[in-house]
């Protein structure tokens, strides 16, 4: 009997703990909407336009289910690509992180510690503070880490912990002592390529940790890998930001 209650009790576990990592949006209508929303998405680089109907998407689904865990963190993760891709003042840029933080936080609010949510609020977090430089930002520096702990700690086998670990490694590489720590920066870096050696956001960052470290032939030659990389894991990213990014650090350390 106490063995039968105690592998009930691990399913129950179980299966609780896949909702909390997804938290998937099951209402039909909402589900059709944000399965748009992400097609849009998925297609930034072609025109940055996507993301303006991906966005409104997002808002029809929020409109019909306001407390829907998934459509609020889809909608902070297209207000950061929105601040992050399209041409705006510092003001309009600062806003939309801002706004993407706001629904970041509700989906917390709403189902705490969820992935998605964890994922973009460390995101914004962290981008904000690199925008503006980390001794500025220490607080935000410190709230995307604790958030990007928590979601490899609860959900290492994500997807989202994948990239939190490249992120992780860049905010140990950048913050000022104590908080530095290269030996942790590496270890995450090198971790984010080792899980996904397509990912090439996480080439770069690691890249940059190198750079950081004065390690510029194992730089020049995640560098190379990454750009020779024909079927990246986000196509869209690569074209946009981390494609660009890696010849640009190529150059400036060509005579290193």
């Amino acid at each position: 009997m106490f063995r039968l209650i105690t592998v009930v009790f691990t399913v129950l576990v179980l299966a609780v703990s896949c909702t909390t990592v997804m938290a998937e949006e099951t209402n039909p209508e909402v589900r059709a909407l944000l399965d748009q929303g992400w097609e849009h998405v998925k297609l930034m680089h072609i025109d940055l336009g996507n993301l303006d109907k991906a966005e409104a998407l997002f808002a029809k689904a929020l409109e019909i289910k306001p407390d829907s865990v998934e459509a609020n963190w889809r909608m902070a993760e297209v207000l950061f690509k929105i601040a992050d891709n399209k041409p705006m003042s510092e003001d309009e840029t600062t806003a939309t992180f801002v706004k993407g933080l706001d629904y970041a936080g509700k989906s917390l609010e709403l189902e705490p510690d969820n992935a998605g949510g964890l994922f973009w609020s460390g995101c914004i977090n962290g981008q904000m503070a690199r925008r503006v430089g980390v001794l500025k930002a220490l607080g935000k520096v410190k709230a995307a880490k604790k958030d990007l702990h928590t979601l490899v700690e609860k959900y290492p086998d994500h997807r989202y912990a994948t990239i939190s670990y490249a992120i992780l490694g860049a905010i140990y590489s950048s913050t000022p002592w104590p908080m530095k720590d290269m030996d942790k920066a590496l270890e995450f870096g090198q971790t984010a390529v080792k899980r996904d050696p397509k990912l090439s956001f996480a080439s770069v960052e690691l890249a940059m940790v190198y750079i950081k470290d004065d390690q510029y032939d194992k730089a020049r030659a995640e560098l190379n890998r990454c750009l020779e990389v024909k079927d990246p894991t986000y196509i869209w990213d690569s074209t946009l930001k981390n494609w660009p990014k890696a010849k640009q650090l190529l150059e400036e350390i060509k005579d290193k």
